[in-house]
């Protein structure tokens, strides 16, 4: 059953009034203030899609109708849908949850929409499916948390209890990410149609019941709803959404025949693969698989046998907290299937290199790329110019990357906060 082991839903706050950003959100929700030329919303936007999440749900307030009428019902990525409902009246950001729950999943993820947390979203999706919580909130590691408020957490990594911002300036710890999965059954017992914090009325109540539990991942954090930060965001978060790439061939990863035509044949990965998806994943790099056959155009396979093959590798690695971010299919006459959406190229217009194709999906770094194929006979280098490509013969794949030290010594991004 769909869904059955991940979350396919992520639900955005974007109805505050960003009040300590004065003149800026006067006529603007803060989500959507430009950043490099871009809504900060839509930085958000993409980074959620491009880990496989099928549904946005936002949630509006101030300035609603804005909203509603840039957002609603567009695509992103051509895989995930976007949908908005607007608060009748000011309910909190509690409040709107509660009011709103019944539009939700029976899981699904809650983040602020005010914040860019770059976090592994479906390593915190799995961490709910795999415990007996009703939340797990995503934690961040920072020098100094008096601007944020600690989170105070047992040795089995259960949230105790909040200390207060501004006490004990210079004092360390974890902070609260702004990001949630939650199992909406622990939302019955609030009231609908009345204001309400989320943070302070229902977050901490189901803290006292011992139902939250942390997921902490440090990666980069950027809460832009006070001046100094916002501004921080027009520099740091253009660089951030720039990343490396793993770029790794379909048989590097599973077993067997790289394109399924039976719909009920199971996805075999190889030993070590997931893992290794996973650790690039939390690095902050792209993952991009490649297809280097060309069945397609000679007709073995057709479109939809490979679009179906794609979103079921990417299931059964979301179940275990990883994802790739697109597949392409480097066949002489390149068929790209990113999400959900197929993008037919003939041989006239398309370049033989990959990164001239995928630049404009994606904002790579290539210097600081890597490639891994089975075969390095079956995939024409040239498609990979000014990248290392390693060639996987047998074995485990988490032992060849650590073997060739192909892993990333530092998550992409991180900056001390």
């Amino acid at each position: 059953m769909e869904g059955e082991n991940t979350i396919e839903q992520v639900v955005l706050l974007v109805g505050g009034f960003g009040t300590r950003l004065g003149e800026l959100t006067k006529n603007t929700p803060k989500p959507l203030l430009p950043i490099a030329g871009r809504p900060f919303l839509d930085y958000l936007l993409d980074n959620i899609a491009r880990q496989g999440v099928k549904r946005i749900l936002l949630l509006a307030g101030y300035c609603g109708e804005m909203v509603h009428e840039l957002y609603h019902g567009k695509n992103i990525l051509g895989q995930t849908e976007l949908e908005v409902l607007v608060e009748p009246k000011p309910l909190g950001t509690g409040g709107g949850i509660v009011t709103f729950s019944e539009c939700f999943d029976e899981h699904f993820i809650l983040m602020n929409g005010d914040s860019f947390f770059d976090i592994n979203l479906n390593l915190l999706a799995r961490t709910l499916l795999e415990c007996d919580v009703n939340v797990v909130m995503a934690t961040r590691f920072v020098s100094d948390t008096r601007r944020y408020g600690r989170v105070l957490i047992d040795g089995q990594s259960r949230i105790r209890d909040f200390r207060e911002k501004n006490v004990n300036p210079g004092e360390e710890g974890e902070i609260n990410g702004g990001i949630y999965a939650i199992n909406k059954r622990c939302l019955a017992r609030f009231p609908e149609d009345v204001t309400l914090s989320f943070e302070t009325d229902i977050l901490y109540q189901l803290v006292l019941d011992g139902q939250v539990l942390a997921n902490r991942q440090d990666r980069y954090f950027l809460d832009i709803g006070i001046p100094d930060s916002y501004a921080r965001g027009q520099l740091e978060i253009p660089s951030l959404v720039c990343r490396p790439a793993l770029f790794i061939t379909i048989k590097s990863i599973i077993n067997g025949n790289p394109v399924y035509t039976d719909k009920n044949e199971a996805i075999l990965f190889k030993n070590g693969a997931v893992r290794t998806i996973k650790f690039f994943n939390e690095r902050g790099w792209f993952v991009i698989s490649l297809l280097a056959q060309d069945d397609i155009s000679k007709g073995i396979h057709s479109e939809e046998s490979l679009n179906f093959f794609r979103q079921t590798v990417q299931a059964e690695l979301r179940k275990q907290g990883a994802h790739v971010d697109a597949l392409y299919n480097l066949s002489c006459y390149p068929q790209l299937i990113k999400g959900t959406a197929k993008v037919s190229l003939s041989r006239d217009n398309i370049e033989p290199d990959i990164l001239n194709q995928t630049s404009n999906d994606w904002t790579i770094i290539s210097d600081k790329s890597v490639a891994i194929c089975d075969k390095i006979s079956k995939l024409n280098t040239s498609y990979l110019k000014k990248i290392p490509v390693y060639e996987l013969n047998k074995g485990n794949l988490f032992d060849f990357c650590e073997a060739n030290n192909l892993f990333p010594k530092q998550v992409h991004g991180s900056l001390p906060n």
